[in-house]
């Protein structure tokens, strides 16, 4: 019985492992999107996950909802900081040079 779910709790890690991979992933390429439409710079290696929740999506299931901050940069010497919230696997927001404000969901 141990063994089950010793088995359960890495297939559930390995689950979430994977899921958050995916995720950084498109936040990743959501701020390399926005950076570009923009004319900015997107520095490299600068998007992290800053919070982790449980949301409602809009069929009411139950989905991960993540923020994501990255920094980018106008002219190359100002750094600027920029955020990205994820709901499931949709981005729902890209918002440049956000201040680190406090969203209720």
């Amino acid at each position: 019985m141990s063994e089950f779910f010793l088995l359960a709790a890495v297939f559930g890690f390995a689950f979430y492992w994977q899921n958050s991979m995916r995720s950084k992933e498109m936040a990743s390429n959501a701020a390399k999107r926005e950076c570009a439409r923009m004319g900015l710079q997107l520095l490299d290696q600068t998007v992290q996950q800053q919070r982790l929740s449980m949301s409602r999506d809009p069929e009411g299931r139950w989905r991960l909802w993540r923020d994501y901050r990255f920094d980018y940069s106008r002219d190359g010497i100002e750094r600027d900081r920029g955020r990205i919230l994820l709901l499931g696997h949709s981005v729902i927001s890209v918002d440049l040079n956000s201040s680190v404000n406090t969203i209720i969901h």
